[in-house]
Formats: C-alpha cells, structure tokens, sequence
C-alpha cells in the first residue's frame, strides 16, 4: 500500500500555486486618477497620498480622488517630482511650468519671472535650516525666505544638470549630477568618485535611516555606501538587468528598487527579490514611496498608483480544476501533515502547501465529505453523506467501514476515548469496536451540527432545535425561551473554565456559562452575525470564522459588554484585504477549523484553506486619522477646515467635508457626527464622508465628527467648524421682544377694561370672557400654520387694525365719564357706549390672541367638518387693512348651501390668507380699482371648489410646472415656500391646489377638496 501511494503521489501534480507574501491594489484613471503615469509620490503631515502624473497632480485618502490642474493655478500638468513642505503643504516640480506650492487648497506657482532658473524641475530636497534645493537642467538653486540663490563653482559645484537630490540622517545634502555626484560640507560642495574612482553619472539616489546612501547608477547596478566605502549590488545579488528609477526605505528598514520594466523588488537576506502581485502590478516602475504606516506605494509607467501591503494571512488551494470542491474538515497528523475533506472533491492529504488527493478508489464514486478526526489512539476518522472511513494508526490510506446509510456531519472524541457521531437526521451515535450504535435518548430533532464533551456528558448544537445536554440517555434543553438569540445554531466551543461559546446562523455569539446564556452581535460590534467556525488562542482570543471573514474578540471585552462596563467590543476583521481569496467560512460540521500544533489556525473556506498566526497581530489598533476637509456653502467652496465663518439669512445648504486615513483598509472606516446647537445625539453617516445641513435655523453651530477603524475603534470627536446661521429681521431679539412689548401694552389696557366692565355687568364679562377663549383658540390656530413669516408680513396690517379699536375704545370710555362727571347720566346712551367699548374691546382681543400664537405650536388638528363661506369671511376680517392699504378691491361670491368640506378649518385659513397675499403681491403697481375674485362652489357631486382669480400679470410659463416646487419663487425676495406648503396641506385632506392662468388675464389657483361626511 505504501509504495502505491507513493508512487500515486509522484504522478499526481501538485494543486497549488504558492502565494505572493504581498497584496497589491492598483487605482487608475477609471478610479479618478488624472493619468494612469505617475512619475512622483509623497505624503503631506495631514495624511494624504499625493500622485503627480503625467496629467495634473491628484490628492488620495485612499478613496477618492481630488484633481488639480490648470484651472487650479499649475502651469503644466507634467509633474516631475513632489515634496512635503515640512506642514500640511507640498512642493510640486513640473516639466515647463515651474515650481508650484500648494497650501490649504490653493496653488502658487514660481517661475524664472520669480528668479527660477529653469521652467523644468528635475528634483527637490530640503535641509533642516528650511532651505528647499531645486534641482534643474541649469544646475542648482536655493530658495530661501522667498529668494532663488545659484549654487555654482564658488560653492564647489560645476555647472551641469541636476537629476537628483537626497538629504541624509546628519543632514548633509547630496547631488546626483550629469557627471558626478556631490556632498555638501559646511556650506561648500564636494565631488564624490564611485567605486575605484568612477564618476557616477545622474544616479538615483536614497539616503536611509541607518546613515547609507544608495544610487541606482545604470541597468543592474545599486551601489551602497557609507564613511567612504562603497557596496555594489547587481545580478548576483538579484537585481533586475534594468534601470533602477526609484527606490524607498520600508517601515522594517528593507530596500524596495522599482525598475523600469522587471518591476519592484525589495532586498532581503542580502537579495534583490522580486515582488510578486498575482499580475496586480505594472512591470513598468516609476516612483517607489513609502507613506507613514509603512505601506508602499508605486507609480507605474500605465498601471497608475498602487498599494503594496504584506499578506497577513496565507491561503492554500485544496484541489486543481475539475477536483477541488468545497474544503470542510481538517485534522493533523504528529509529522504536521494534514487531512482535508471536501464536499465534491474527495479527501486530500499532505503538508498544507502540498496537499495531494487521494486516488478515487479511497471514496469509490462519492466524493462527498463533511469533517475529519484524529483520535489520541492515531486513527483518524472521515465523515461524509453515507460513507464513514477510518485511517488506523500506522496505516496509509482509509477504510470504508460498514454501517448504516447516515450523513454523518460532526464527530467528537470524548476524555475516555470514546468516539461520538451526530447525524443530519438529529441522531447521536456512539462507535464502540468500530461498529457505531444510535444511542437511548439521542433523537434530538434536527442536524447535530457540532459535539462538545464535559466528562461523561455530551454538548450538542442542533440546526433548529437549539442547544442539548446528553448524559446517560437524559438530555436538557435550551432554546429561545433560555436565551439563546436563536435556534439555528452552527459552531460550538468549550473552552478551559468550562464556558460554552457558540456560534449561531444570524444571532451571532453566544455563551453558556453558569447556567445563564447571554449573547452579542452586530449591533455591539461583532463583525458577522453567523458564526461557522469557533477556535482559541493563548491569549484569550476567540477567532470566528464567518461568512464575512474571520474575526478576532477577546473574552475579557465580551465580558465587559454583558457586565455593561462597555458598549461594544472592538474585534480584529479579516478578509481579502489580508490575503483572504474569498471573504467566506465554510461551516455546519464538526470539527470546524483546526488548531495546529504550532498554534497557528486553519480555517476552510469557500475556497481553500486560510491560515492565521495569532502571533502576528498586535493587540489593538489605533483609531484612524481624521481631518475636516472642505466647508462648502451652496456648493462653494468657503475654505478648508475654516471655522468662525457666518451664513447669511435665507434658504442655504451647507455641507461639511471629512475624511480619515487609514490606507491598508479605508472603504472599512466609519463615521458620525453631530452638530452641536441642533442634534442630540451622534448621526451614524457610514462610509459616507460628507454631512449636508439645509435650511438650519438661526444660532450658533460646532459640528463634530469622529471615525472608526475596521475593528470598530473610534477616534476621539474632531471638532471641525464652528460657525453661525444669521436670522431674518423677524427672528431678531429685537423684533420679537418689540412684539412682545406691544402685546404686554395692548393686554395692559385690555385688563384694565375688562377690570370696570367685570364691576357693571357679570353677565356680560361671562360671555365677552367665552368670545375671548373662541377667538383666541382660533386666532392661535390660524397664526401658527401661518407661521413667524406671515405674522413679519402682516405686522403694519395688525398694528392698524390693533390702532382702530384701541382708539374707539378710549373715546368711548372719556364720552362715558363726561356724562358721569357733568350730572345725571342718561342710562340708554351709557349704555350704548358700553356696548361699543365691548365690542371693540373683543376685536382687539382677537388681534392681540392671534399675535401671541404667532410664536406656539401646536398639533396639528384632526380633519373636521368646514364651512368655505365661514373661513373666506374671516379670513378677509383678518386680511382687512392689507386689503384695503393696497387700494385692492375683493370680489366674493359665495354659494349659498354649500355643503361642509372634509379638512382643517384653520389649515384651509393658512392656504387662503396665502393664496390672498400672493394675489395683492402680484397686483403690486397695477392701477386703483384692481380686484381679487374669491369664489366657492359645488364642483361635483363629492367635490368642492375654492378659486383665488387676481388680476395680475399672470404666472410665467416657464414656471407654471414648477410653481410649486419647494424654494421655487416668482416673487422678489420670495422664500418658495407658501404654495409647497399649500400644496401640501391640500394633499394631506386627500384634496388638490391646481394654478392657471386666466384667459382674461391674470392668475387663477383653485382648491379643490372632498365633501365631509359628517
């Protein structure tokens, strides 16, 4: 049997290809690159990626692009190299229009009418005095407090073109030049020869943090050198036979070289090794950077800009084309060699980068496996749909062995040795001398998915029914009622202290510990709700495989979240990003996953196995960087990150921009926010990086922001502006507190009358006291749907009228105390007086109650019975002095019997007072004697119908479709809202607001609204 396998093996052709350590990600011009050549990168201290290319300069957060060109202040989009300024502005070399500085988004631009020697910068650098060099076609220059200075032969430097410029730890400055390379030492160049004295011909160079510089100097050749010893590397050592154009320093100290067509290499081990990206990466290098956080980014000649990441987990394929299937169980052998079943693919055997399936006699004609164990005694067990297979101790290949047709799905070897089986069929079998046996008590309903054991008893997690205890033919139930978020169970694990975690199909995690079941999932920050996979580490991690990828929690943060000493846990998300082939777990089996003897985790995926050394992984990471991008008022921009600024009165839309870096996984960061002055609470925007603010009402505003990191860290809240929003003069203090003063005036004399009228005359002060409810309840009504802007509109009007009853009440009352005063009164005319004084007295009070309700809200009433008629006649009572202060006269007619409408009587007052103003203010300048048609009449059999005729210009027609469209106005100043709202109010009855234009002029709007039913 041996040498068949053996021979088998050799024959049989290995299934995987091996993994590049890296992972590239490439963005072009489809992703908003300005031009797929970037010839240059850099990093500001704000934290953007900065890719100049052929066709403008582009600013990345590792989302989005942001493109400058031109029209943004460069004068040539060919940009040749990029340098941070030392703040949060950058330097920007190009090809024939200068040198340009960006700082808080605005662009400047140097060129030889500032003193530039050259329009075409080749390199910059700058020293620690401040100084930025400029390198160019015509040597050297130094800029320095705005003035350009030639370095030339007074300084040591022969005349020539400088290609390259490098700065090293002790701040000395290098030269690359057409004919040698250069050092300066205390203010004066120096010629430095190459090895065996050779001039150095415009090399690239690098100067890293152990003190060496480096220079690419032709096709294969990288020199090295320090203290005056030089270092070659070339093809022995592994470098490509091409132009090395960039090279870069990584986080770990490693050489990266990006070459002109064998692509980027780092040095290792003392080698040049090349960096392979599964095809990701165009040949063709550019530029080689390294940002911050130690990723590496490249420039390609066609590819664009790419992201070089190490591969944080590896994954192995399990099968070639045509035998792979889907991988499900794994166990291991002493030697480290692994058994895999797979569902459609047979069983699989050999060192996890080898393995190798086995000849399809071993599962005559049923591929079909669903788990794997390796018992202490060295027999290993292979479960599937119908077949049960056994591997002895010392034995190569397995045996069928003889039993009952099941699907077996999950196996578990207790601490006596005893193998235990569960079925698909919800059956718990027990294998004694290799026959399995169904034992007493061991129907549980529905697939045991998963088998944990705790002395002589057994843990069982069913797909449906729950979680069970078996011992001894007696079984315990947990279920829903218990606590257990859900039924639908898939993965179980029992750690050392004797707690049971289990994984559930969309309840995520839940755990048993004594005697009570508590759960987490989503909504306190577990990555996946169905959790396939459950292993350990040292460190009290918990690592769950999930549809979503694999997450990392620790114990003691799921323990600080059922105690409430937190409100989430944070765990470590897994997935492509990290080497993942497919973010997908394979589970619903026992065993699932496996931990190997050197504590690394296997998890089976939809697609091969993953692997993860929890050693790798620190324990937590920090919070992404987040910074305000841009504050933009009506879609212009007011300036980054501005703050103290002001918004005028009026409609206006204010967006705030944000962004956050974190490049290995930015489309995983989260954000909130709120706005100090208006929100309560945090705004949970997603992976949106914008908050918009219409129509914010008068006050002072801080907005806040705070970003999460893939694990769910969030960074402290960033306050980004602060800024406010300008009132309308009605929404002054001063206004609304002269409002008040007139009403505390004019209530001041109408307490004082009702004081008198209560001594004369109780039976009056009752009815006059029930007048003043109704009026004031009604008046309230209508002033609020009104709202502050028509009480502004209104405001001369209501004086007025609050002036005439004021005026007739005080002449009354003098008329009545001089017949008092000069002898017997006569009681019929006193009488009289009394009479008017109260009428007028109620009139004011009317005006003054539906002043106050201006500034009260209140619900909105239910629909009820109107009546037009009524409504019309008060409305124009309320409307009077503006009527007849625009010399406008009204025209009602009113049908008589109209019956009641099915709306809002004050409601139907706020459209009609609208439609009113609208009609005066559209007869603005036409000629005395102009007139307002208001008509009400029975328009069908349910129908009625109120028309507003003016007559004015009429509507334009380019407006007519969009008359009543929010903020849409054909009024001067006009906020564009009364006819939306209008519009609204009518739908809101289940009625229609309908506007044309009259054939004899002018406009007409009809409301149209069903007959009540009451």
């Amino acid at each position: 049997m041996r040498i068949f396998l053996l021979v088998w093996v050799c024959l049989w052709s290995g299934v995987l290809a091996e993994d590049s350590p890296y992972l590239v990600k490439s963005w072009t011009t489809a992703d908003g690159l300005p031009q797929n050549t970037v010839e240059a990168i850099a990093q500001t201290s704000d934290g953007y990626i900065w890719a100049g290319t052929r066709g403008g300069l582009a600013r990345f957060d590792g989302v989005q692009f942001t493109s400058y060109g031109l029209a943004d202040g460069l004068k040539s989009v060919y940009i040749v190299d990029l340098l941070e300024d030392g703040g949060s502005g950058l330097w920007i070399a190009t090809a024939g229009g200068g040198l340009s500085h960006y700082q808080e988004g605005a662009i400047t631009t140097l060129t030889t009418t500032e003193g530039l020697a050259q329009n075409t910068v080749l390199a910059l650098a700058k020293t620690r005095d401040g100084s930025l060099w400029v390198g160019g076609s015509r040597g050297l220059q130094r800029l320095e407090s705005g003035r350009f200075t030639m370095i030339g032969e007074a300084e040591g430097l022969a005349p020539g073109v400088v290609s390259g410029l490098a700065t090293d730890r002790d701040g000395v400055l290098w030269v690359a030049t057409d004919h040698n390379l250069y050092r300066m030492r205390e203010g004066r160049f120096e010629a430095v020869p190459g090895p065996g004295g050779t001039l150095l011909l415009m090399p690239y160079l690098l100067a890293d943090r152990e003190g060496f510089l480096w220079a690419s100097i032709g096709n294969g050749r990288i020199l090295r050198y320090r203290e005056g010893a030089w270092a070659e590397f070339n093809q022995e050592q592994g470098v490509p036979f091409q132009v090395v154009y960039s090279l870069t320093e990584g986080a770990d100290g490693a050489i990266w070289a990006g070459s002109g067509e064998s692509g980027l290499h780092v040095l290792r081990d003392g080698r040049f090794q090349p960096v392979a990206g599964n095809g990701e990466l165009d040949p063709a290098v550019r530029e080689v950077k390294t940002s911050r956080d130690g990723i590496i980014w490249v420039g390609t000649r066609a590819g664009g800009l790419s992201r070089v990441t190490p591969r944080l987990l590896d994954s192995y394929a399990v099968g070639e084309p045509g035998r792979q299937g889907q991988v499900n169980g794994l166990s291991e052998d002493p030697d480290g060699q692994l058994w895999v079943t797979t569902y459609g693919g047979g069983l699989f055997h050999g060192p996890k980068d080898g393995l190798k399936g086995l000849p399809g006699g071993v599962t005559p004609g049923n591929p079909f496996l669903h788990s794997g164990l390796r018992m202490r005694n060295g027999d290993s067990w292979f479960l599937g749909p119908g077949q049960l297979l056994k591997k002895r101790a010392g034995e190569d290949l397995p045996q069928q062995i003889p039993a009952k047709t099941e699907s077996w799905i999950s196996a578990r070897e207790d601490e006596a040795g005893t193998l235990w089986l569960g079925t698909a069929g919800g059956e718990l079998w027990r294998v004694a001398g290799d026959v399995p046996d169904a034992v007493e008590g061991g129907s549980f309903g529905a697939p045991i998915v998963s088998l944990a054991s705790e002395g002589q008893a057994l843990w069982l997690t069913t797909f449906g029914k729950g979680l069970f205890r078996w011992e001894a033919g007696q079984s315990r139930h947990w279920g829903v009622e218990e606590g257990l978020p859900t039924a639908m169970l898939q993965a179980l694990h029992r750690d050392a202290a004797g707690t049971l975690w289990i994984g559930t199909a969309g309840g995520g995690l839940a755990w048993l510990r004594d005697g009570e079941i508590r759960s987490i999932d989503a909504r306190q920050g577990l990555g996946d709700n169905s959790i396939v996979q459950i292993l350990e580490d040292d460190g009290g991690h918990l690592w769950l495989g999930c549809h979503r990828g694999i997450f990392r929690v620790t114990k003691r943060e799921i323990e600080d979240v059922a105690a409430g000493r937190t409100d989430a846990v944070h765990p470590l998300a897994l997935d492509e990003a990290d080497g993942m082939p497919v973010a997908g777990c394979t589970g619903g089996y026992s065993p699932a996953g496996l931990r190997t003897r050197d504590g690394t985790l296997l998890f089976p995926t939809v697609s091969g196995l993953v692997e993860v050394d929890p050693k790798r992984f620190q324990e937590e990471n920090a919070p992404p960087v987040l910074l305000i991008e841009d504050v933009l008022l009506n879609g212009s921009r007011i300036g980054s990150r501005s703050d103290g600024f002001v918004v005028p009165p009026g409609p206006r839309e204010l967006e705030i921009r944000y962004t956050a870096f974190a490049y290995s996984k930015p489309s995983k960061i989260r954000f909130r926010y709120r706005l100090e002055g208006l929100d309560k609470g945090w705004t949970e925007a997603g992976s949106l990086r914008s908050a918009r603010f219409p129509l914010l009402p008068p006050g002072t505003y801080r907005f806040l922001v705070s970003a999460a990191n893939p694990d769910g860290r969030w960074s402290g809240p960033v306050s980004g502006v602060s800024f406010t929003v300008k009132p309308f003069f009605w929404q002054t203090p001063w206004f609304r507190a002269g409002m008040v003063a007139l009403l505390m005036t004019t209530g001041g004399l109408l307490a004082a009358w009702r004081s008198r009228s209560r001594l004369r005359r109780s039976q009056e002060r009752e009815q006059l006291a029930r007048a003043e409810a109704e009026s004031q309840q009604h008046l309230n009504e209508v002033a609020h749907l009104t709202r502050v802007a028509t009480l502004g509109e209104l405001s001369s009007a209501l004086a007025h009228e609050l002036n005439q009853p004021l005026a007739a009440i005080l002449g009354n009352a003098q008329v009545a105390r001089r017949d008092l005063r000069d002898g017997p009164p006569d009681l019929t005319e006193t009488a009289a007086i009394l009479d008017d004084i109260a009428d007028d007295a109620k009139r004011a009070g009317g005006i003054i109650h539906g002043m106050r309700a201006m500034f009260k809200k209140e619900a909105a009433p239910e629909p009820q019975a109107v009546d037009l008629n009524e409504a019309v006649t008060q409305t124009m009572g309320l409307l009077h002095s503006e009527i007849v202060g625009r010399k406008v006269k009204m025209d009602l007619h009113l049908s008589e019997n109209l019956p009641p409408a099915q709306a809002g009587r004050v409601e139907i007052q706020q459209v009609l007072i609208n439609l009113v103003l609208n009609a005066l203010d559209a007869m603005n300048g036409s000629p005395e004697g102009g007139r307002i048609v208001v008509v009400t009449s029975l328009q069908d059999v349910d129908k009625i119908e109120l028309s507003v005729h003016d007559g004015g210009p009429g509507i334009p027609p380019e407006m007519i479709d969009r008359l009543f469209e929010p903020f849409v106005s054909t009024k001067h100043g006009g906020l564009g809202l009364g006819l939306a709202i209008s519009r609204g109010i009518a739908g809101r009855f289940h009625g229609k607001l309908l506007a044309e234009n009259h054939p004899e002029g002018g406009a007409v709007f009809r409301l149209i609204l069903p007959i009540s039913d009451t």
